[in-house]
């Protein structure tokens, strides 16, 4: 299926590819180190980061610079790969338990929803690069539901720039990133909305809202960050680890928890 990405670069460059010997005609195997020279793949690409790009040749890439507008132009049923370019949703969307959200390493790439619609992430995240959620200024949600795993690599990291990232209702996807993650930032304007799931979150940063969910019977667990906006909803709060956590709430008193 099209997609507007015309960038992407699809690599057959498997160790014994069959192919066909542009002189004589016949069918030749030729070892993995001749094959990528006659392919013209960039230095970038030899090694661990061809075989990446190899797999992201199965399903959509959205690359630096692309903008993949939902519904006009739809995603493949497969992965998703965020290679540095922009996925936004006009309106109501959702993807399926096939399309898991790829972050890719060493790029950032942004995931947004236009006013007052949701975009419903199905099929799981991969975390491997810089994920912003939202825009400045947006009023769209972006929810995650338990469809797929939710995986985060050693670069893995994420902004709520604006709009709502949250739970979809009954699930704790949202909680399996924030706990893995190095640092969740929620910009001004944005907000990270746990809807009464697990709230956990490993290191928060920035000065927007976090809802751990009105009624919730859970506590809103940080290990450390530095956070100046609001916090709301949840049964308590509860600082666990040995790292620091301070929060400055919005009258400026400063609050440097003890490690618990």
């Amino acid at each position: 299926m099209k997609t507007r990405n015309k960038k992407a670069p699809h690599y057959a460059t498997q160790y014994g590819a069959t192919t066909r010997s542009e002189f004589t005609g016949v069918m030749t195997r030729r070892p993995q180190a001749v094959a990528i020279s006659r392919s013209f793949v960039p230095a970038w690409a030899i090694g661990g980061a061809m075989l990446l790009s190899s797999a992201m040749a199965h399903g959509t890439v959205i690359g630096v610079g692309d903008i993949h507008e939902l519904p006009f132009t739809p995603l493949d049923n497969a992965p998703v790969h965020m290679a540095g370019g922009t996925l936004v949703a006009h309106m109501d969307a959702a993807l399926s338990p096939l399309q898991k959200l790829v972050f890719e390493e060493n790029t950032g790439s942004v995931v947004t929803v236009n006013q007052f619609s949701t975009l419903t992430i199905g099929g799981g995240v991969d975390l491997r690069g810089i994920a912003h959620f939202g825009e400045i200024g947006s009023l769209g949600v972006i929810q995650l539901t338990d469809g797929g795993p939710i995986t985060v690599g050693a670069e893995g990291g994420f902004t709520v720039m604006g709009g709502t990232l949250r739970n979809a209702a009954g699930s704790d996807a949202l909680s399996g990133l924030t706990r893995q993650v190095a640092s969740t930032y929620v910009h001004q304007g944005g907000t990270l909305d746990f809807q009464g799931g697990t709230a956990h979150i490993k290191n928060l940063q920035g000065n927007g809202t976090v809802n751990a969910g009105f009624g919730s019977p859970e506590a809103l667990v940080v290990e450390q960050g530095n956070f100046s906006g609001a916090i709301l909803g949840g049964a308590k709060f509860k600082k666990v680890s040995s790292g620091t956590f301070e929060y400055h709430h919005d009258q400026g008193l400063s609050l440097s928890l003890i490690h618990i």
